[in-house]
């Protein structure tokens, strides 16, 4: 046999050693670790423990958004607030004292504010809080929760 005619019989050769997959599994040949089990006598000690469905949460809740309400997307964020650590950041941003908003706000503000926003026609006077200015930014009302999730 020439170069070109052994290649293909080699690939032909490994395709028949492997079995194909197949659209429906009921209907499948079982594969040759199956085979070898069924034949030799070998007990397999599966791949893993049994599955089983998860089940519905006793209080009705399915999804895991159904409760970000804002009450504990706000308490989420003053928990963290308060785990982080770290002097007050200095500076300023858009008129803002970065100090008046603690470490994590104030380096919120600093690292991601001119990514958030660049321009000059928003004031964010009366901002208490890192979400007003972010709801600031995207024309929603101070107290909104987008500004709260997106912080």
């Amino acid at each position: 046999m020439d170069a070109d005619r052994r290649l293909p019989l080699g690939m032909l050769a490994l395709l028949a050693l492997f079995p194909g997959c197949a659209r429906d599994a009921d209907r499948a040949a079982p594969g040759v670790l199956a085979r070898w089990e069924e034949k030799f006598g070998i007990k397999s000690q599966g791949v893993g423990p049994a599955r089983s469905l998860a089940e519905a949460p006793a209080d009705g809740q399915e999804c895991l958004s159904a409760g970000n309400t804002l009450d504990r997307i706000k308490a989420d964020v003053r928990e963290a607030e308060r785990a982080t650590s770290g002097p007050p950041v200095t500076g300023s941003w858009n008129g803002i004292n970065l100090s008046t908003f603690g470490p994590m706000g104030g380096r919120f503000l600093k690292d991601l504010g001119n990514t958030q926003y660049s321009g000059s026609g928003v004031r964010f006077t009366g901002c208490a809080t890192i979400p007003c200015v972010v709801n600031r930014i995207y024309g929603a009302d101070d107290d909104a929760i987008q500004g709260w999730r997106l912080y």
